[in-house]
Formats: C-alpha cells, structure tokens, sequence
C-alpha cells in the first residue's frame, strides 16, 4: 500500500500552484513546520482541523487529499488558480466596546480591507492595538478574523472577555476542556493566563496578518 499518500496530495497541489510550503502555511493558517512534516511522511495522521484549511485553499475535498477520489485535472487546477487569485473585502472593524456587545458587527462607515485568502462571508478584519502580541503581530497591523474556524492549540484567536467586557487578540491554549488565553510578548505588563469561562466568546481565528504602510 503506498505510503504518505496525504503528504503527495499537497505536494502536487502546491506544484500545481506555484507555491511553497511557506506561502500555503500563510494563505491556509497552517503552521509551515507541520505542513513540512506532513508533505515528508513524519506525520501520517493529521488532525481535520489540519487538513480542512487546506482542502478549502485548494478546492478539493479532504477524500482527494487522502487519496479516495482522483486529485483535479490540469485544466481544473488552471481554473482553481484563477479563482485563487481573486482578491477579497474584508470588513475593517474598530475596537469600541459598543461595536462588540457581545457579538461583532460592522462599524457604520462600513471601510473595507483586502485579503488574497479564502474567507468566508463571516470573516472581519481589525487594526491591532498595543505590543501584546508583539514581536508576532505589531501594533497597527491589520488581521483578518475568521469566525467559522474552529481554535486549535496555540492558534491566534480574537475575544471577548465578559469580564472586565474586553475585546483581546491573544494566544489560546487548550488543555482537555479547559481554554486559556496569553500574550505572546513576554515583556508585556498583564501577560498572565486568562481562564475563559462560559460568558467569554471565541470571535474567530486570526488567519491573516497585514502590514499596514
């Protein structure tokens, strides 16, 4: 039986695609090491959450990944690469604490961001305040938020805390049931553990990060 199927799958779609393990770890979410392991064999057995985001980038279906149905044809990838570089608006919103109480809505002026992902409908973009999350996401750079991802251990998530009503871009740590925020900056002044209780939401995953000029 051929072995590493999965890891062939990816490595053909980004050869189709004219990318490198490093630009799909950027438009896809996915860290670039585990991308690695996957495409050479060392990790046979990826979780969904790892695989879906990039099934979606490429349009296929997580059976094409694994090797149940036939990867697309030359002339399909021709069109999914088109398709891909579509460029999307994201809606750019503020940080006002009325804007976010407790669900996300748009801001009135309804100002727009671009992104080269795919997103869906659901995702948001805000601009980054303070240096907790620095030196991984700058102040003034703007991230693009996507709600209809679920959070894996040690993704970039935005929140809403219902105590002290806050909205955050932190760090999550995952530890069975329980769920954790932290800074990543290690110099900043709050950089304890935040326990997230039943009242704190999850607004989505940070997928996207932008420099602003």
């Amino acid at each position: 039986m051929e072995k590493n199927i999965l890891g062939r799958a990816i490595t053909a779609l980004m050869q189709a695609d004219n990318i490198t393990e490093s630009e799909l770890a950027r438009r896809t979410g996915i860290v670039q090491p585990l991308i690695n392991q996957i495409v050479n064999g060392k990790n046979v057995n990826p979780k969904l959450a790892t695989i879906k985001p990039i099934a979606n980038y490429f349009s296929v279906s997580i059976s094409q990944l694994i090797g149940e149905d036939p990867l697309p044809t030359a002339l399909q990838m021709e069109t999914l690469r088109n398709k891909q570089k579509t460029w999307f608006e994201v809606p750019l919103l503020t940080w006002e604490k009325d804007n976010f109480h407790p669900q996300v809505k748009l801001d009135t002026s309804i100002t727009f961001t671009l992104t080269d992902l795919c997103i869906s409908d659901s995702a948001f973009a805000v601009e980054m305040q303070g240096s907790s999350m620095e030196p991984l996401i700058p102040s003034k750079m703007t991230i693009i938020v996507e709600p209809n991802r679920n959070p894996i251990d040690r993704d970039l998530v935005f929140a809403y805390l219902a105590k002290p009503n806050l909205l955050l871009c932190r760090q999550i740590l995952i530890d069975a049931d329980d769920k954790y925020l932290q800074t990543v900056n290690p110099n900043f002044v709050d950089a304890t553990l935040h326990r997230l209780s039943a009242k704190d939401k999850i607004l989505g995953v940070v997928v996207q990060a932008k420099k602003n000029f």
